[in-house]
């Protein structure tokens, strides 16, 4: 399912059976990523839409070292998108930091 770009259905199945679906959040991720790139074949009339898609889905994403590569290999055709990733990227940062000092204090 996931190979063929079916997230949704991947997402129904791993709920359905108790399976992480982490993986399948990743390979979402990484296959708008791609879609997104400067040298794909994407309408630019659907980049604006994919890169929405493509953030809510790194929302979903535990892995923080994850996300931060992913925003940090991100090469889309557009500047404002690399800004807004990398913010992205910094904006999990800072709450996963927050998040560890808070636990530290406790």
């Amino acid at each position: 399912m996931i190979a063929r770009g079916k997230f949704e259905e991947g997402l129904c199945f791993a709920d359905n059976f108790g399976l992480d679906s982490q993986i399948v959040y990743t390979a979402k991720a990484t296959r708008l990523s791609q879609d997104l790139q400067k040298w794909s074949n994407t309408k630019p009339e659907l980049h604006e839409g994919k890169y929405k898609d493509f953030i809510e889905t790194l929302d979903f994403i535990k892995d923080i070292r994850f996300v931060v590569e992913c925003c940090l290999k991100f090469a889309p055709s557009s500047i404002d998108f690399i800004r807004d990733s990398l913010a992205y990227a910094r904006k999990r940062l800072n709450l996963s930091k927050n998040k560890v000092q808070m636990h530290t204090q406790l």
